[in-house]
């Protein structure tokens, strides 16, 4: 027990950075499909922060938490995936519920937190970004 408490083990750091990736995709997709599949319904109340019309701004919002969190799952192109992530939880965090109370604020900001993380450290050693990655360099060294 001791010994896996205080490893410093790297395959143990890229499992835990390949789970803590596939469960950020996995619990965020949900989001932007319950708005896909409901889309009319949430579109009429949608927030519109930005000025760029409801039905764009639920358009940006689902193409965020289904598309890009799809891909940061994968970790299929993690880095620029997380980008739009992170502007939708600004906006949300800090627009939409900005007068709200901490706890309803919370989930945005914890989504924040984390595809700012994703944009930092990238996919990791388990992701279709290093196979990709890999496979390239295959090729150039075979060349």
């Amino acid at each position: 027990m001791k010994r896996i408490l205080l490893s410093t083990d790297e395959k143990i750091k890229e499992w835990a950075h390949t789970f803590l990736r596939m469960m950020f995709g996995v619990l965020l997709i949900p989001n932007g499909w319950d708005m896909l599949t409901h889309f009319s319904s949430y579109a009429a109340t949608f927030a519109d922060p930005l000025g760029i019309g409801s039905t764009t701004s639920l358009t940006l919002v689902i193409l965020a938490q289904l598309v890009c969190s799809a891909s940061v799952a994968i970790g299929f192109f993690t880095r620029l995936n997380a980008v739009p992530i992170i502007i939708a939880f600004l906006v949300a965090a800090f627009l939409v519920h900005a007068k709200d109370p901490y706890p309803v604020k919370q989930p945005a900001l914890l989504y924040l937190v984390l595809s700012i993380y994703f944009a930092i450290a990238g996919p990791g050693l388990y992701s279709v970004d290093n196979l990709m990655l890999r496979s390239r360099n295959k090729q150039s060294s075979a060349r």
